[in-house]
């Protein structure tokens, strides 16, 4: 059970809309509403670890990117997204990011390794950086991957991203996404950013079966002032101003592709 976001901006975008977004998955993971609702009050907060990575293009197109993951809570480390606000994404030309915070499933192991978000390097030379909110079937997935040994060290959102990895050469991501739909027992919602060297990619599933709370799993695209983002529910239900942002709903079994350059973006929206 966890709490995501994905945006990007460009085009002289506002970066108070980002500052926003990201101070709302905060307050968010601090307070959920919606988790305190299902949870019968035994649980109300996303902390058990965070996780980010942002990639920003400068206005010479020069590349950078920052990842970074802890166990501490995101609400206990408001300075990290203050110093990466004002020394990366304030500066920049194109900036584009997924953001995770975790309330461990049961049973689910809580280490550092289990932190979203998943880095996999590509056989195609790319990067991938992954981050779910729900669960999949991590016995099923991980002998899939003859991964067995790792199952009760890492979570099963690793092993997720893990078969995307495996996966890369000969499908692409969205193909991937739709085939993890098999192994998913609550929910597939996912952020995933790739990196090439000619462009940004993020994809954004999402996907819940009809044993989860609807309200808690449902996501929103949200835009404005040349910003855009995928977000869990809370963070648009309880802590955006509304009137600042265009607001859709993301239905359930649907996929969100941004592809992301100078030349601009390209977006592309399918059912899973």
């Amino acid at each position: 059970m966890c709490r995501i976001l994905a945006f990007y901006g460009i085009g002289g975008f506002n970066v108070n809309r980002v500052v926003e977004l990201l101070k709302a998955l905060e307050k968010s993971s601090a307070k959920d509403p919606h988790l305190e609702r299902i949870t019968r009050g035994r649980k109300f907060s996303h902390g058990d670890g965070w996780g980010f990575t942002i990639v920003a293009y400068d206005r010479d197109a020069n590349v950078k990117h920052v990842t970074y993951r802890s166990l501490n809570p995101i609400y206990e480390e408001a300075e990290v997204l203050d110093n990466t606000i004002n020394n990366f994404i304030k500066h920049c030309k194109i900036v584009a990011g997924i953001l995770h915070t975790r309330a461990a499933g049961k049973g689910e192991p809580i280490n550092i390794l289990s932190t979203h978000p998943y880095h996999m390097e590509l056989n195609d030379g790319s990067s991938l950086w992954f981050a779910h909110n729900g669960s999949v079937d991590k016995n099923v997935l991980s002998k899939t991957l003859n991964m067995e040994d790792l199952k009760d060290k890492l979570s099963d959102s690793y092993f997720a991203a893990s078969y995307i990895s495996s996966k890369w050469s000969a499908k692409g991501i969205i193909d991937i996404l739709r085939d993890l739909i098999e192994y998913t027992r609550t929910a597939l919602n996912t952020i995933s950013l790739v990196l090439s060297s000619d462009n940004v990619k993020i994809v954004s599933t999402c996907y819940y079966t009809g044993r989860v709370n609807e309200e808690y799993y449902r996501m929103y695209l949200v835009s404005g002032e040349g910003v855009k983002a995928v977000a869990s529910s809370t963070l648009v239900d309880y802590y955006l101003d509304r009137e600042r942002y265009n607001i859709m709903t993301l239905r359930n079994r649907e996929i969100l592709m941004w592809t992301i350059s100078f030349k601009g973006v390209v977006e592309k929206l399918e059912r899973l």
